[in-house]
């Protein structure tokens, strides 16, 4: 295969057309992430630097090169080992300077963030060169405020709430972030061919079937300004028992100025915002219902022609005893000297260790 490499201009410089192995990961609201192993030549060391671009020539989502490894195995050979982000990582290094507050749909709410501080911020150095927005699909309308957070942070929470993906793609030689909510290929429609994935129909190999309430919410505690009693506190959820898994959001920092930072929200404004609030938090926290299995290029679909990250597809294992349409939230295309492979991640993953870092801070 072939790998163009552009330079922090987004001009072309080279091809790395020999290759040990490439993991290329793909994410519909996450930042996807990539591997590169190959022979270390000069060639290589002169292209292979950091912030390059790596770019896949049928994907739209570039890779940044942020790692790189030079090293030698016992039998004297020496390879050059790149890992890096693909390009919504270009958004995490950025954070929200100041407040926004949003009442409009997730998709608006993605491009204000993102020409606000990221395209068109007021102080020009913190302008991301070559970046521009176009936002079609919309989403559901979502109402949040937030201070001082990471930008793509951020962006996958709106992409949570509005029940939408995004990506950073290249075209015509400048970024541009668009939204995209997938087709609806599921067997309760007749709109889109169906696509089904089913032991039945021998087109899954090597399943892993995830069900988990280890990091679950269903009750929110929301708390806003005030000390004491005084304090304004909202509870979203209504579950009972042992099937009621309570969590605090302490949201201190949600003041009651306006956007216009000359009006206040009335008390029962703040209470939504704090609803609202709460309600994206438990959005982080679902009970966890994961599908995956390896090699799906050999199944009877093609990947990106009958199917693709984003997608609604139904997967059935009778023996296990699930019937269940869910989202392709990810894809890993793995490429070796032997060929190609496709590992399909549906449904929502188990929080790595890091995120449960971030949710504390």
């Amino acid at each position: 295969m072939i790998l163009e490499i552009l330079d922090q201009n987004l001009h072309p410089i080279g091809a790395v057309e020999k290759i040990t192995s490439l993991q290329w990961q793909r994410r519909h609201v996450e930042c996807g992430e990539f591997e590169l192993h190959a022979p270390l030549t000069m060639e290589h060391l002169e292209l292979l630097q950091i912030d390059h671009y790596i770019v896949l020539r049928y994907d739209e989502e570039v890779g940044v090169i942020m790692y790189r490894q030079l090293y030698q195995d016992d039998s004297g050979q020496e390879s050059i080992v790149i890992r890096g982000r693909l390009s919504k990582c270009l958004l995490q290094r950025r954070i929200i300077w100041g407040s926004e507050h949003f009442n409009t749909s997730a998709g608006m709410a993605i491009s204000r963030l993102i020409n606000n501080h990221c395209i068109s911020p007021k102080d020009a150095k913190r302008k991301i060169p070559y970046l521009s927005c176009n936002i079609s699909e919309k989403g559901k309308n979502i109402k949040m405020q937030t201070s001082y957070a990471n930008v793509m942070e951020e962006c996958e929470k709106i992409c949570l709430l509005g029940d939408i993906g995004y990506r950073l793609i290249l075209s015509d030689g400048s970024f541009v972030v668009v939204t995209c909510s997938g087709k609806n290929r599921t067997v309760n429609q007749n709109i889109n061919d169906h696509v089904v994935f089913s032991d039945e129909y021998e087109n899954v190999k090597n399943q892993n079937y995830v069900y988990s309430v280890m990091d679950h919410a269903n009750v929110v505690l929301s708390a806003g300004i005030g000390e004491g009693k005084d304090r304004r506190i909202v509870s979203v959820g209504d579950s009972s028992g042992l099937n009621r898994y309570e969590i605090f959001d302490d949201q201190r920092g949600m003041t009651m100025m306006k956007e216009d930072g000359e009006s206040e929200y009335t008390d029962g404004e703040y209470l939504e915002l704090l609803k609202d609030s709460g309600a994206s938090l438990l959005k982080e926290h679902p009970i966890t219902e994961q599908f995956t299995f390896k090699n799906a290029e050999k199944s009877n679909f093609v990947y990106q022609r009958d199917y693709d990250l984003g997608d609604t597809v139904t997967c059935i294992n009778r023996k296990w005893g699930f019937t269940i349409n869910t989202q392709i939230m990810g894809v890993n295309e793995i490429y070796e000297q032997s060929g190609k492979k496709i590992d399909l991640i549906f449904g929502n993953e188990l929080p790595t260790l890091m995120k449960k870092i971030k949710r504390l801070r």
